[in-house]
């Protein structure tokens, strides 16, 4: 989640895009070092860099979306969960962007990461909250979450 930096290295074949390699990286220079080239000459395109990188997050979203997983029945024992009421609630992993975030379920007897996704901007943030209002048909506050 510390990485500020993406870089990919892509060739044209028949008209399609094919993508060799990216990385995520701390500055430009170290995702350049990584994600190298293949040997073939590399020339910077903002316009299309972001558009793999998009196409790379919306793959990632949709995975996030549809991966639930139960925490271990001992770790809901423990602490912060061992005195939360069920319910459903939003976690996120940190306070700086960006971060991962979490719809999680309370049950009586489980609890249930329904829902995660790496958060950018206060755009994600709203954009998960509604999603998981819209497909739960809840409530969730998003107030507690806008920029501090």
């Amino acid at each position: 989640m510390h990485y500020r930096c993406f870089g990919a290295a892509w060739t044209v074949e028949e008209e399609s895009l094919v993508i060799l390699n990216y990385v995520f990286a701390d500055d430009e220079k170290m995702a350049r070092e990584k994600v190298g080239g293949g040997g073939k000459s590399a020339r910077r395109d903002d316009a299309r860099l972001m558009g793999i990188y998009t196409s790379i997050r919306n793959v990632q979203k949709n995975e996030d979306w549809n991966k639930r997983s139960r925490l271990h029945l001992f770790g809901i024992r423990k602490s912060p969960w061992k005195k939360v009421k069920p319910g459903w609630y939003i976690v996120r992993s940190r306070k700086h962007y960006p971060f991962y975030i979490s719809a999680v379920h309370v049950k009586l007897f489980s609890t249930w990461i329904i829902h995660t996704a790496v958060c950018e901007n206060q755009n994600d943030v709203s954009n998960f909250i509604q999603r998981v209002n819209r497909t739960h048909h809840i409530k969730l506050v998003e107030s507690l979450f806008k920029d501090q």
